[in-house]
């Protein structure tokens, strides 16, 4: 069971010199999709026992209440994927 409901989790895992990122590409996203993206990573880390090092957002359009959840979550946000820094 636990195979299938790994399916169907998308998410984006960028790895590189031992840092786990985990990547969210939305044309937008509000207070709800931060919350699931963050049971996502969680999701991701309790399944493949590997701590994520970064949350990363990116939106050009983001609903200011998802702002706050964002940064409670410690979730970086990013308008442009060009605009991430240290990657």
């Amino acid at each position: 069971m636990e195979k299938y409901l790994a399916d169907q989790v998308e998410i984006d895992i960028i790895i590189k010199n031992g840092v786990v990122i985990l990547c969210k590409i939305k044309s937008n996203i509000d207070k709800a999709g931060m919350y699931i993206f963050d049971r996502k990573v969680a999701f991701y880390e309790k399944h493949h026992h590997q701590t994520v090092n970064r949350k990363i957002v990116i939106s050009p359009k983001v609903d200011k209440r998802a702002l706050r959840v964002a940064e409670n979550l410690g979730i970086e946000i990013y308008s442009n994927g060009e605009d991430i820094e240290d990657l």
